[in-house]
């Protein structure tokens, strides 16, 4: 009993002393764990279980196969050699920096393969002092010079070449070698000296350069830079253009051996100016506002002249002004040295006067030559007072917001028509492809060369429509609903925004308060000729109009100052047409019909029929050369 407790006493302290041995990170032998780091070992596929050799810091070396793991080693640059194995291409050596408290795993990617080629390898010069070579692959090898290495594994390869000082090291590009092929790779040790890169000033944003030279050389960057070793030969920078400053210059110069060259490239703030053209001059509440580069805005109206800017693109962006259609925002670029002008003309949707309601007599007298049997005569009172166009639609105050309304999505075009697009709407509102229409479609935009003609080959919708385009321009109710065309569900007077006149305000604005066949007196010519002298005053007819109509407004007014109510073009009213129903306050007119009313004559008609009280009803989706409209608004 005694001997086997000297015995166990004996193994105890044996095994004291092991566990004390263990034990290095208490008694301070093992570097803490925060100074240590993990590497892992992880071929592929898995379950391969190829060779391998890790070395690492502090003469760190195991060799082993398969998946490993080694932990709390010592941080430092550890590279893994593959071994071969049969059937496979052996993977590159590699080499990975394993920093504190971190982990590097080493994936080598066995491909099923084999077999062998050549490797040449071509060193120029090949008889330099100090120049060398390492071949990393599969199968690892040194020397110098020229040399043809064969039975060479299959794998990826790479090239080192050795560091020669006065020389700029050779480019290193990896290579695959497959079996029973040849690659060959090409060090060219060319003398080398020194490239010096001053950009001014050094941290532009977005501001850089790009250099190439010799052999493929290619480097890119910004701001200052000093480049060592490259190969002589010449060299070409080019600077990165930057908004709203000047280009520096490519250039291109020699390096020699163990010279130096410097480029040199300056960024400067590049100025333009730009010239803001508003027309009408002088419109009341006509702004706008001007952003462009570096945060630039600026706003103000009227015409300007704005010198000393950034070059680069600039917006200019006009204020709404109630009665015009605002000119749409416009980009453009601005130039150094030179003058940009942005134009914006405000489109006026039409001069108006004040028509004050009352009662009148509308319709002819029996007496009255050349009266037809619709005007019989009946007393008319219109309760409101209402705003009416001094003057017919002109071309060009119609395609300024045709372009807005099919920008907008209220319109859609195509090279024949000009379309409806609100409330599920597909009505023709002008027939562009008609000879006689003066506006047409080309690039994207309307034009016309008759600006200031009435529009003609405007259908009853697209006069309708346009009225409506000013009210979604100027944020009012529709007057109108697409899907059945009434106008205020039935009540023209008490819409909201602009409409066509009905048929009894046309006639009391075009009488302006006299009682004649024409608003300055009887008629007393019927046809074309001889000249009817009153209406010759006050409208264009085939007795004096020629070929076509004429621009708005070049005969004289009405007594209540409202141009071509007689002649130049026949205008659309609200109104079907119909047999009037005797005396009546704000009439209507039909609540359906075939035709609505169009009123006035126009530049191809006779005198007669340029009578205040001539009527006709024509067909509510056709377009003709001698119709027209002008609008109206109920005066609040």
């Amino acid at each position: 009993m005694v001997r086997r407790s000297t015995r166990l006493t004996g193994l105890l302290v044996v095994c004291l002393l092991i566990s004390l041995a263990g034990c290095g990170d208490n008694l301070g032998l093992i570097p803490p764990e925060s100074a240590t780091g993990t590497v892992v070992v992880d071929p592929s596929p898995d379950l391969l279980y190829a060779p391998w050799t890790l070395t690492g810091p502090d003469d760190f070396i195991r060799s082993s196969d398969g998946d490993d793991v080694f932990e709390r080693v010592a941080p430092g640059t550890y590279t893994i050699t593959w071994g071969q194995v049969d059937g496979y291409i052996t993977p590159a050596v590699e080499s990975q920096s394993l920093q504190p408290n971190s982990t590097v795993t080493f994936s080598g990617n066995y491909v099923a393969g084999g077999g062998t080629g050549t490797i040449v390898i071509h060193q120029i010069p090949d008889d330099l002092a100090g120049a060398g070579w390492s071949l990393v692959g599969p199968q690892s090898e040194t020397g110098s010079g020229s040399t043809t290495l064969g039975d060479m594994p299959v794998g990826d390869y790479l090239v080192v070449w050795t560091d020669v000082s006065g020389y700029a090291i050779p480019i290193s590009t990896p290579q695959t070698l497959d079996d029973n092929e040849t690659i060959t790779f090409v060090g060219e040790y060319v003398e080398a000296g020194t490239i010096q890169i001053f950009q001014t000033p050094a941290d532009l944003p977005a501001a850089g350069w790009s250099l190439t030279g010799p052999l493929g050389f290619a480097e890119t960057g910004s701001g200052n830079a000093t480049l060592t070793r490259v190969p002589v030969g010449d060299y070409t920078l080019s600077w990165a253009e930057v908004v709203a400053y000047t280009t520096p210059p490519d250039s291109t110069q020699t390096l020699e051996a163990d010279g130096v060259i410097t480029f040199s490239g300056t960024y400067e703030v590049a100025l333009g100016t730009i010239v803001i053209n508003q027309t009408p001059d002088g419109l009341p509440g006509a702004s706008w506002t001007l952003s462009g580069p570096l945060g630039y805005e600026e706003t103000g109206s009227g015409d300007a002249s704005l010198p000393y800017l950034p070059v680069g693109l600039y917006t200019l962006t006009w204020g709404a002004v109630s009665g015009y259609l605002k000119p749409p925002a416009l980009t453009l670029g601005v130039a150094m040295n030179a003058a940009t002008t942005f134009p914006g003309t405000y489109v006026q949707v039409g001069n108006f006067v004040l028509c004050e309601g009352g009662t009148f007599t509308m319709g002819s007298p029996t007496d009255e030559p050349r009266r037809i049997a619709d005007e019989a005569q009946h007393q008319v009172t219109l309760s409101r007072n209402v705003y009416i166009q001094t003057t017919e639609v002109t071309n060009r105050q119609y395609l300024e917001l045709a372009q807005w309304a099919v920008e907008s999505g209220h319109a859609m075009v195509t090279s024949d028509n000009l379309y409806d697009n609100v409330d599920s709407s597909v009505q023709v509102l002008l027939r562009l492809s008609s000879s006689f229409c003066e506006i047409e479609y080309v690039n994207g935009v309307f034009r016309t060369d008759y600006p200031n003609r009435p529009v003609q080959e405007v259908t009853w919708y697209g006069a309708a429509a346009y009225c409506d385009w000013i009210n979604k321009h100027e944020e009012l109710p529709l007057a109108y609903d697409h899907r059945d065309w009434r106008c205020n569900d039935g009540d023209p007077y008490g819409a909201v925004g602009y409409r066509l006149p009905t048929e009894a305000e046309w006639e009391f604005a075009c009488r302006a308060g006299g009682a004649a066949a024409f608003a300055n007196g009887p008629i007393t010519s019927f046809d074309c000729s001889p000249i009817e002298p009153n209406l010759n005053l006050l409208g264009w007819y085939c007795g004096n109009a020629g070929a076509s109509a004429h621009s708005v407004a070049q005969k004289g007014p009405n007594d209540w100052g409202l141009y071509d109510m007689h002649g130049n073009l026949w205008e659309w009213c609200n109104d079907w047409y119909g047999s009037y129903g005797g005396d009546a306050t704000d009439p209507v007119g039909p609540s359906l019909g075939e035709y609505r009313v169009i009123r006035g004559g126009a530049w191809n008609t006779y005198a007669q029929w340029c009578r205040s009280a001539f009527r006709r009803g024509w067909s509510v989706s056709g377009s003709y050369n001698c119709v027209g409209f002008r609008t109206v608004r109920t005066a609040e």
